[in-house]
């Protein structure tokens, strides 16, 4: 019988990140990392779940038939996997953010995502950053098919560059999914802040979406 409840695209996306982000794990550091990730959201969850034979599953699909793009980006990289020449300056300066700051290597896919987006972003901090993200949807949807991953970082890109902050309703008929569904979205991405978060649960909860006893308190917002 099954010892939790059925493995969602969402638990299947989280332990597809913490993958991306550390690919040298084994099974049950990465068992252990997505049982806390979800325990913060979900304190009434059964702490061993997903279970380690599930994890296990999910990780030999991920595994099977690796991207070379994968692979740590350096310049002799480049005879393979061309960049423009003027987005170079942007691709060296994340590679160096990332070494300096990351343990996760910066990938070729994350150097074509840069070179994609540098001309419209100039905070390396936040190139970096959304880069990353872009490539690990990019890694999970090459796994899972297109249109599994819901592509949170669209819409920190959005109020980046137009200084307008969306709010939950914007983003629920943006996303054409349930407030509910968007509040996991939101609250497992790394691109939104603890205040982020807790306006969303405020609004999700103002709603009727969902209760107070769930997620992060409140106490933060007046």
């Amino acid at each position: 019988m099954p010892k939790g409840p059925t493995i969602t695209h969402r638990v299947r996306e989280l332990i597809a990140k913490v993958h991306y982000e550390h690919t040298d794990w084994r099974a049950k550091e990465v068992q252990h990392e997505v049982n806390a990730l979800l325990a913060k959201g979900h304190p009434g969850l059964n702490p061993d779940w997903p279970g380690l034979s599930a994890i296990q599953k999910e990780l030999n699909r991920l595994r099977k038939s690796p991207n070379p793009q994968d692979k740590p980006w350096n310049m002799l990289t480049l005879s393979e996997y061309e960049l423009p020449p003027e987005a170079l300056p942007a691709v060296l300066q994340a590679w160096f953010h990332t070494r300096l700051n990351s343990s996760h290597p910066f990938t070729v896919r994350e150097a074509k995502w840069v070179a994609r987006l540098h001309c419209i972003m100039k905070d390396i901090d936040q190139l970096t950053k959304i880069a990353h993200d872009y490539a690990s949807g990019e890694y999970i949807g090459e796994r899972y098919g297109p249109g599994f991953v819901v592509p949170a970082a669209d819409y920190k890109l959005f109020e980046i560059l137009t200084g307008q902050v969306l709010s939950l309703d914007q983003m629920d008929k943006l996303l054409d999914e349930p407030l509910k569904g968007l509040w996991e979205t939101v609250r497992n991405t790394e691109w939104w802040t603890e205040e982020d978060i807790l306006r969303a649960k405020k609004e999700a909860i103002e709603k009727g979406l969902m209760k107070d006893s769930e997620g992060p308190r409140l106490d933060s917002i007046k």
